[in-house]
């Protein structure tokens, strides 16, 4: 099994880019719980609420599902109280968390910033290049192509349909209210395009943009 520690800022561009590799990287390891390990720290979890909660997230209206992504991570992922690495000198001390969870774990740091970590003797790959070496190992991405749970959150709706967060997050809701009505948890990627659908025409018709 693969260790793998996500930095925030791939959090962040999953949320702001749900069809980009970022969100490709997070449904690869999330997706695959028999080959990877989430893991995380205290410290992790705190990095995370914290720059979630800021206005790059807020502003767009992305809270709720800032929470929900954060919320998925938790209860997947394995914390642990990683050692400190006194002889590292940091750019961004706020760096050392997610550096010392790679180290204790012997695992892989997926992050945009490369560049800010010390070497440490662990990879340290930006979303394409993790996701070209779990292609390698034949682990890469997959869209959905069998029945979706309906607890998918917008995130994974958008990755695996291609719409956009706003759409996502419609039907998000509409996927939800169904299956509370039917008792099913499941639903074919066709039920799907159709609470799609119909969540652009009732915005539509309300004037809201599409």
């Amino acid at each position: 099994m693969i260790n793998v520690v996500i930095d925030t800022n791939v959090l962040v561009a999953t949320l702001l880019t749900p069809q980009g590799d970022h969100a490709k990287v997070l449904m690869t390891v999330l997706r695959n719980p028999m080959a990877f390990n989430l893991v995380v720290s205290s410290q992790i979890m705190d990095e995370y609420r914290d720059v979630c909660g800021r206005s790059v997230i807020t502003l767009r209206g992305l809270k709720q599902e800032a929470d929900a992504l954060i919320a998925l991570v938790e209860s997947v992922a394995e914390e642990i109280v990683p050692k400190a690495i006194p002889e590292l000198v940091y750019p961004d001390e706020k760096d050392k968390p997610f550096l010392e969870a790679a180290v204790y774990t012997s695992g892989i740091l997926v992050s945009n910033n490369t560049k800010d970590y010390p070497f440490a003797g662990v990879r340290i790959l930006k979303a394409g290049e993790f996701l070209s070496f779990t292609e390698s190992k034949g682990l890469g991405f997959h869209l959905c192509k069998a029945g979706c749970q309906t607890e998918k959150i917008p995130f994974e709706i958008a990755l695996d349909t291609g719409v956009s967060m706003r759409d996502a997050m419609a039907a998000s809701e509409r996927i939800w209210k169904n299956s509370v009505e039917t008792g099913t948890d499941e639903m074919t990627p066709e039920e799907i395009d159709a609470e799609i659908a119909t969540s652009r025409a009732e915005r539509k018709m309300h004037g809201t943009t599409v």
